[in-house]
């Protein structure tokens, strides 16, 4: 299950970088709340990780090399 995703944010994201790496939209939330400063919730489980990392050029390794999707209760794919 691969879709593109796209993210602009100039004098942080360099133009035209590309990578293959394994990102899922469940890391938006904690994402843009570490670059905000802000934090998730730690009442219930989140399950994204932080990409900023990637994201701002600082690694060229996700902060996750799997990502498990799941439709209800049922497994349907690993990566």
């Amino acid at each position: 299950m691969r879709t593109p995703m796209m993210v602009r944010w100039p004098q942080k994201i360099a133009s035209n970088q590309l990578s293959n790496e394994i990102v899922s939209i469940h890391n938006s939330f904690p994402t843009l709340a570490s670059i905000a400063d802000g934090s998730v919730p730690d009442d219930r489980a989140i399950a994204g990780v932080v990409q900023s990392i990637l994201l701002l050029g600082e690694n060229d390794k996700p902060a996750r090399d799997s990502v498990l999707f799941f439709h209800d209760d049922t497994l349907l794919a690993i990566k």
